[in-house]
């Protein structure tokens, strides 16, 4: 396994490779974030059937989309570190 910080380096080349969207399961309050792109069809499907599906507060997790980051975060915004293992680095 590989991780690294999460940047907007890393973004874009888990974005070049079809991922448009982090998961974790981690607390953003927490010491140590860890994310883990995934590949989802519809981004606005799979958001509603989160919010529907949402039952146990155990299981919540945070998502983070890849392209609302890009677009909306600054470098110092970006917290955690994501797995890596799923492309070859730049």
């Amino acid at each position: 396994m590989k991780f690294e910080k999460l940047t907007h380096s890393n973004l874009k080349i888990l974005k070049s490779k079809g991922f448009n969207v982090l998961t974790s399961n981690n607390n953003l309050i927490g010491e140590t974030v860890v994310w883990f792109p995934e590949r989802v069809n519809d981004i606005f499907d799979y958001l509603i059937a989160i919010d529907i599906n949402y039952i146990i507060p155990q299981q919540e997790f945070d998502i983070l989309v890849i392209d609302d980051a890009l677009r909306d975060m600054d470098e110092e915004q970006l917290i955690g570190d994501v797995f890596l293992a799923y492309h070859e680095k730049v």
